[in-house]
């Protein structure tokens, strides 16, 4: 999440577009932006744990 938050900052990406919708009080479009961001997270998470299972 932290990432996010660098993102928020200057760091681009899915969170400059968070941002954007913020200011604007787009509340729709940033909670959708949210939901992506915690899928996103979440399957990659689920990923990477898999992966080590293999591998470790």
């Amino acid at each position: 999440m932290s990432a996010t938050w660098l993102g928020m900052v200057g760091g681009g990406g899915i969170d400059a577009a968070l941002w954007e919708t913020m200011r604007g009080f787009q509340y729709t479009e940033t909670a959708i932006i949210i939901l992506v961001i915690i899928v996103a997270v979440t399957l990659l998470d689920m990923v990477s744990q898999r992966v080590r299972k293999r591998f470790i």
